[in-house]
């Protein structure tokens, strides 16, 4: 499974002309692959530079979110992958909306 973070953010689409990169992670015992528009450079952070996550993102930004690192005056924001992962809620709603609008005579269509 790969999910496309671009999507999962709801961050909208994105010229796909250009080169996408897929990065993959264990979670569990399984293996998860996200789609990156981009991947700058692998590192290892130390806690000292662990910061909170920013008051300023809102509680749909907040639940992808782990943390923070601050590093050379940038902010590396942690997103954690296990709630990435989980697509449940965003399942549901997309069902319970379709239900709405069928009721209603309209259509949905899931996902782009």
């Amino acid at each position: 499974l790969a999910i496309d973070l671009r999507e999962r953010l709801g961050l909208g689409t994105q010229n796909h002309e250009k080169s996408r990169t897929n990065i993959v992670t264990r979670i569990g015992n399984g293996i998860l692959g996200f789609v990156v528009d981009e991947l700058f450079d692998i590192m290892s952070l130390d806690n000292e530079h662990f910061a909170q996550t920013p008051g300023t993102m809102s509680q749909d930004e907040k639940q992808f979110v782990t943390g923070c690192f601050k590093l050379n005056k940038r902010l590396l924001i942690m997103l954690d992958a296990v709630q990435l992962a989980d697509i449940s809620a965003t399942l549901r709603a997309n069902l319970r909306d379709n239900h709405i609008q069928r009721e209603q005579g309209t259509s949905l269509c899931i996902g782009q």
